[in-house]
């Protein structure tokens, strides 16, 4: 769409906008004594439907939800169980969460960033999705010491 096409309120609107992140960035760039023009101003949209990426999901095609969403699939949960050795873990999820089809998936875990709590490495790990949505993860124990657990599927 061109500019011509546009409503001109909504284009004076857009610039105000930009205008006053811009002020903000160079506010901040100043407080830190650094050149304002080393930061890069992007514009984001949403413009692909959530319908369409949990249908992506729910077929099994990581592919294409990964390319809709940026970033592979993942789900943050609570470990409610895990094995005697610390190697298994089973996820609890406090809201509905698209998961791929039962199975096993390459995937990573990492410790789910929170209040007080940084985002950790990412670890190596096997993910098994059951048949009702239960989730179990495989990984080394270090990885899923934590209560809260950010699961990446990466494939089968």
């Amino acid at each position: 769409m061109t500019a011509e096409r546009l409503d001109p309120a909504e284009v004076e609107a857009s610039r105000h906008a930009r205008d006053e992140v811009l002020g903000r960035i160079e506010a901040a760039a100043a407080r830190a004594g650094l050149d304002a023009d080393l930061v890069t101003l992007v514009a984001v949209s949403k413009t692909v439907p959530a319908d369409r990426i949990r249908a992506a999901i729910a077929a099994g095609d990581l592919a294409s939800a990964r390319a809709l969403l940026g970033r592979r699939v993942a789900v943050t949960g609570s470990a409610v169980d895990r094995s005697g050795d610390g190697r298994r873990a089973s996820l609890a999820f406090p809201l509905p969460v698209a998961l791929p089809p039962a199975g096993t998936y390459a995937g990573t875990v990492a410790v789910a960033w929170g209040p007080g709590i940084r985002p950790g490495a990412a670890r190596r790990a096997k993910v098994l999705v059951a048949d009702r949505g239960a989730v179990e993860v495989t990984a080394n124990p270090d990885a899923l010491r934590h209560d809260r657990l950010r699961v990446t599927f990466a494939g089968r």
